[in-house]
């Protein structure tokens, strides 16, 4: 069922290790820059795009090497993410990654900070920290000092100690299964009122359309 004219449900569909919905944040952002339509109520959904990789996450050397071919096919693929990143005033510096991580850990510190916090703070962080500073968020202990640098929790140990209880584990869970009940496949995936949506890092006016119910 549709929520009243004045309010909707915005769930955004993505993973922090995925450079687009990166540039969907942004785009998220810039569209919500000095809005006068319904209130928006922004939930947050895990999805994963290497689950299979182990906790520790695996080098990322190896998937330049196996994804891409190499070094130099990865550089050519990855020309216009960093041509659209500096567009939007993302400083991408891909060569500062070295880990491609599992993110479930990091999911389900997004969904502790939706109990305790503040999660657009704590996703901005993820997001900055991967992309721009080459943070192995598959590392708690980086983490920590990432949310820390970034101001993004008050007690960012004790929002990764909760992180990893059943709880916050079990919302990570939930939200894969709603996932993949309404049949996401690729992110950033905007879904508003469980009705409308539309996937991709569309421009602003697109994700504004999107929540007034004017989107094709």
């Amino acid at each position: 069922m549709e929520q009243s004219s004045d309010h909707v449900v915005l769930d955004v569909f993505s993973d922090v290790a995925c450079p687009w919905c990166f540039v969907g944040l942004r785009m998220l952002q810039q569209a919500r820059e000095g809005w006068d339509g319904p209130s928006v109520d922004l939930q947050w959904r895990a999805f994963q795009l290497a689950p299979e990789n182990p906790p520790e996450g695996i080098s990322f050397a190896r998937v330049i090497e196996e994804k891409f071919g190499g070094a130099q096919q990865y550089e050519a693929a990855t020309d216009r993410l960093r041509e659209v990143g500096r567009e939007v005033g993302i400083p991408f510096a891909l060569e500062r990654i070295k880990v491609s991580p599992n993110t479930r850990l990091a999911h389900a510190v997004i969904a502790q900070a939706r109990q305790t916090g503040d999660p657009d703070v704590v996703v901005e962080a993820l997001f900055t920290g991967y992309f721009c500073e080459g943070v192995n968020i598959s590392d708690p202990e980086e983490i920590v000092a990432l949310l820390g640098r970034h101001g993004a929790d008050p007690d960012p140990a004790q929002l990764i100690a909760a992180a990893q209880t059943a709880g916050a584990q079990a919302s990570v869970d939930e939200d894969l299964a709603i996932g993949a009940r309404i049949g996401a496949s690729a992110v950033p995936l905007f879904v508003v009122d469980g009705v409308r949506a539309i996937v991709g890092a569309h421009p602003p006016e697109a994700i504004r359309q999107l929540i007034l119910g004017d989107a094709s």
